[in-house]
């Protein structure tokens, strides 16, 4: 096993500043960056955490999701897909910060065998 004496093989991720949060906002109607929203997503039933991610965003719709992913995907920042909350395994929690996708409100989706 080789060694590496620098950190060139960790990722570097992007921060989700006030400009990446205008963005999203333009979006999402729904995008928190404080508050009881996001201290609420940096826990789920694991017991792990609390992992406080920089944003949250709700979106309602397939477009939005689209928008948000392309847009965390050329800021180089990580997003974690998060349901209601209820996993046991810390899946959903965004344990390198970054943006959390809470799909709650997203009700359109089209699911096809082939994918």
């Amino acid at each position: 096993c080789e060694t590496l004496e620098d950190n060139s093989h960790i990722m570097s991720y992007g921060a989700c500043d006030q400009l990446v949060i205008g963005e999203l906002k333009a979006i999402c109607e729904e995008v928190y960056d404080q508050g009881e929203e996001v201290e609420e997503r940096s826990i789920d039933r694991s017991g792990w955490g609390p992992f406080m991610p920089e944003c949250v965003v709700c979106p309602k719709t397939v477009a939005e999701v689209q928008a948000v992913m392309r847009l965390c995907f050329a800021k180089k920042i990580p997003v974690v897909p998060r349901g209601a909350g209820t996993g046991l395994e810390g899946a959903a929690l965004p344990v390198r910060g970054g943006v959390v996708l809470d799909v709650m409100q997203l009700r359109q989706m089209e699911l096809r065998k082939d994918d």
